[in-house]
């Protein structure tokens, strides 16, 4: 499984992984992280100061 630069997978493996994590997928969800990633961590920051 090729993952896009920067994706690490720290779970376990299964048989059938390549079938729901595509290249596409992937390169979809890292996208998310890298766009709201920022805005996440203020926001779990934000809640722990309440």
């Amino acid at each position: 499984m090729t993952l896009p630069t920067g994706v690490q997978i720290i779970g376990p493996i299964t048989d059938n992984v390549e079938e729901v994590l595509t290249p596409e997928a992937l390169a979809f969800v890292a996208g998310l992280h890298r766009t709201f990633n920022a805005r996440r961590l203020e926001l779990l920051q934000a809640r722990s100061v309440r």
